[in-house]
């Protein structure tokens, strides 16, 4: 299923249980490639409000990263897991995100950099 890009909802990937995929991950990604809310929230069974949470925290993780701030202190301030920080870091540094993202991206960090 995960080949054909079906999400099932499993407890491992709803708990963020350890080194599972996450779905936050999943959701994240999708958006890099450039899918919206709506679409997302369909293809992950989330609601937009949770998928817009998970996009909004990452953009707040990028700008904080490329700060140069810590994993624990990243994950203070955005209220989120250090091991999840680290992934939406991961995630940012490593996946191929369409050009509309990744101006976006900039935008967010360039933004934060001048306030």
């Amino acid at each position: 299923m995960r080949k054909k890009h079906i999400i099932v909802s499993l407890r491992s990937t709803i708990k963020d249980m350890e080194r599972t995929i996450s779905h936050r991950s999943i959701i994240v990604k999708q958006w890099l490639e450039g899918k919206e809310y709506t679409d997302i929230s369909r293809n992950t069974f989330h609601s937009v409000h949770s998928v817009r949470n998970y996009i909004y925290k990452f953009k707040r993780v990028v700008p904080l990263s490329e700060e140069n701030h810590d994993i624990h202190t990243i994950a203070f301030l955005v209220k989120i897991s250090a091991p999840l920080v680290e992934e939406y870091f991961n995630i940012y540094k490593d996946f191929k995100s369409a050009a509309h993202r990744k101006k976006e991206l900039l935008t967010v960090i360039l933004k934060t950099t001048t306030e």
